[in-house]
């Protein structure tokens, strides 16, 4: 991915702009040469405290943490800390997959399943669960209070004094056939920090042929990656709803258009190229960005 945006200049909110008749389109890998093709992390951490770090149960980076300013004026400061990994997506383009395939992976402490709390069949402590919260707890998954992104002179106060805690649960449990083959890995990394971490599923587009439409109008070989040449973008996407508690924290569930879906999110990413093809008179339209919403936060 990294050299696909270096030579097509996609670095930059300009570079994209100058090169609108590019198609984004990255290299898919091939099994028939063994090309590896594109792929991507999205990856979520904690900053861990000292007994977090002693038991050395994360695997941790240490890195500067970029935090609000007691004074608004004041320059952003850096703060070096110690951060767990606490989950990732693992994001790979293969040539008969271009929506890519999604695996997503979590460390085994975060939350417990929502049938494990009805139970009370609970294998605490979690990093985002507290099982001695009784009474004055608030409902599981509730968002904090607003306003989400306060003022920058009132986060520290903010992140001082506040004293609520969501309480997450996974929303969609894990199937048998994951925890099978959990267990077969946990046996494999016995010894590592990775035995730590368990995959939740893996979401891919289960309908090979629904990208193969109107191949004669275009000269670009089939399939790509834009609105004009696909009109089903996700390809049916299987599971459905597929979340990790880390990255999709409070669109956990089965709500169409509403809950995560991996394929179906990303399949909305576009970048600063405008498309003139098929766009009324005045109408500005933005190119499809090959399911990843990097290139729409360049500068």
């Amino acid at each position: 991915m990294f050299d696909y945006i270096m030579l097509h200049h996609l670095n930059t909110k300009a570079g994209q702009m100058a090169n609108s008749g590019l198609a984004v389109d990255f290299p898919p890998g091939q099994n028939s040469d063994g090309t590896l093709g594109a792929f991507m992390l999205k990856v979520s951490w904690k900053i861990l405290v000292p007994d977090e770090i002693q038991a050395r149960n994360f695997h941790m980076v240490k890195a500067l943490v970029l935090m609000p300013p007691g004074d608004p004026k004041a320059k952003r400061p850096c703060l070096p800390e110690t951060l767990g990994l606490i989950g990732f997506h693992a994001v790979h383009k293969t040539a008969s997959r271009p929506q890519w395939i999604w695996t997503s992976f979590e460390h085994v402490k975060n939350v417990p399943d929502k049938d494990e709390v009805a139970a009370s069949k609970l294998d605490g402590p979690y990093n985002f669960f507290s099982i001695n919260c009784k009474d004055d707890c608030p409902a599981p998954n509730a968002t904090p209070p607003r306003p989400w992104d306060p003022d920058p002179a009132l986060q520290l106060k903010f992140r001082k004094n506040d004293s609520f805690k969501s309480q997450i649960v996974r929303e969609t449990p894990l199937t048998d056939a994951a925890k099978h083959m959990n267990d077969i890995f946990h046996d494999i990394l016995k010894g590592t920090v990775w035995v730590n971490y368990m995959l939740l599923s893996t979401q891919w587009p289960s309908v090979f042929g629904c990208t193969i439409l109107h191949s004669q109008s275009f000269d670009a070989p089939l399939p790509k990656t834009d609105f004009v040449k696909q009109p089903d973008m996700t390809c049916s996407p299987a599971p459905t709803f597929f979340a990790n508690s880390t990255l999709e924290t409070y669109s956990q569930g089965e709500i169409p258009l509403a809950s995560s879906s991996c394929i179906a999110c990303h399949g909305n990413a576009v970048s600063f190229q405008t498309n003139a093809s098929n766009q009324k008179p005045g109408e500005v339209r933005l190119n499809q960005s090959d399911f990843t919403f990097i290139l729409e936060k360049a500068q």
